[in-house]
């Protein structure tokens, strides 16, 4: 129970953080989508952090972890989503 309790600060918080730096008229579900990308930014660069950059796949290789890509992607989609949206 304690991941959902987790999970679920975490989605607060983004959320307060994301509404923080939007324009008073940026819509709700905009507002939310942010927020859901940057916790996805955030969860991807925890995951990097304990596993390290490299990890190794199925046959032990090495390869760059995964979820840099995850990171890199939501980050993209975060920076698109707030362009218009977010006080300069």
């Amino acid at each position: 129970m304690a991941k959902a309790s987790e999970s679920a600060c975490g989605r607060a918080a983004a959320l307060e953080e994301v509404r923080a730096s939007c324009i008073p008229e940026t819509p709700g579900p905009l507002v939310e989508a942010m927020a859901s990308q940057l916790l996805a930014m955030r969860q991807a660069r925890a995951l990097v952090e304990a596993d390290g950059v490299m990890v190794r796949d199925g046959k032990q290789n090495p390869i760059a972890h995964p979820c840099l890509d995850l990171e890199r992607q939501a980050q993209k989609q975060l920076a698109e989503l707030m362009r218009s949206w977010t006080r300069r």
